[in-house]
């Protein structure tokens, strides 16, 4: 491994300079730890002496440490599904496969586009058998008010991305809600995101424990 060899000096020198020859020890240093000189605020003369230099080392192992921190890779969403056991779960996943490309068109309820209300009217239609309505000002409306910590896989998540603009998707598990976004149409999404989480309303369960 290759060293840098810094050295520590002080103003014995002529005219206050510093001097190889009144140096006082060599620290080694790791080559990949020489970083940019990092800016305390401290004063000029404090960062030569040996206490400048035990505190900007300091500061650099700090440095790698957070950094080391900060680059946990997030588990992907594909891990948790591998582990669901729950059938409404599986179903809304596999038919939410088949909706992906379909992007997102105000009124639509087909292949051609659609809009979050229709979405989910056409998907509680097709695998529970259940007609409900077609607004998500109504939907809003039925079933029984479910808390956000106790929902379940098949519940409606109700959000409010502007004053008058509601949004509806459709609980699968951990976290995770399928909806027509106005941007990437057919697609699941984190609740617990920045946007999700402050535009989040209600929620509402239609489905019986016994489906």
């Amino acid at each position: 491994m290759k060293y840098l060899d810094p050295w520590w000096f002080d103003k014995s020198g002529p005219n206050g300079r510093k001097t190889c020859k009144t140096r006082k020890r060599r620290l080694r240093i790791p080559i990949f730890l020489h970083l940019p000189p990092f800016h305390f605020p401290v004063s000029k003369n404090f960062r030569t002496t040996p206490h400048g230099i035990i505190l900007k080392s300091a500061a650099l192992a700090l440095f790698f440490v957070v950094n080391a921190c900060a680059a946990v890779t997030p588990i992907p969403s594909n891990h948790l599904r591998e582990g669901s056991s729950d059938p409404i779960e599986k179903q809304l996943r596999a038919e939410a496969e088949h909706w992906k490309a379909v992007r997102h068109r105000l009124g639509g309820i087909g292949s051609t586009g659609v809009d979050c209300s229709g979405f989910v009217m056409m998907i509680y239609d097709k695998l529970f058998g259940i007609h409900l309505p077609r607004t998500t000002e109504k939907l809003a409306r039925i079933g029984s008010s479910v808390p956000k910590s106790r929902l379940q896989p098949g519940d409606l998540v109700f959000f409010m991305p502007g004053r008058n603009n509601g949004h509806v998707g459709i609980y699968l598990n951990n976290g995770e809600f399928v909806h027509a976004s106005t941007r990437r149409g057919v697609t699941i999404s984190r609740m617990n995101t920045p946007y999700w989480r402050n535009a989040y309303w209600t929620s509402r369960r239609v489905l019986s424990t016994e489906n």
